[in-house]
């Protein structure tokens, strides 16, 4: 079964988000609480999690996409 990956809030007013780095790549296994990828917005910085674990299926948002809203579709696990 899929798990959606989002983008999460790690500031309290966060602004647009964007995509830094990815750490997988897609068909790589995770392991729940790996940190997917490094995220920026303004000059915060945070990190996307598996909330579980399974094989990155597909990277919806490439590193350097911006204008990311919090609970937008980053991933597909």
């Amino acid at each position: 079964m899929p798990i959606n990956v989002r983008m999460p809030a790690f500031v309290s007013d966060m602004g647009a988000a964007t995509i830094v780095k990815w750490m997988f790549n897609e068909g790589d296994d995770i392991k729940a609480g790996d940190v997917l990828a490094q995220v920026s917005s303004g000059s915060d910085t945070g990190e996307i999690k598996a909330a579980a674990g399974g094989t990155l299926e597909r990277i919806v948002v490439p590193e350097g996409a911006n204008g990311l809203k919090v609970r937008d579709l980053v991933a597909v696990l």
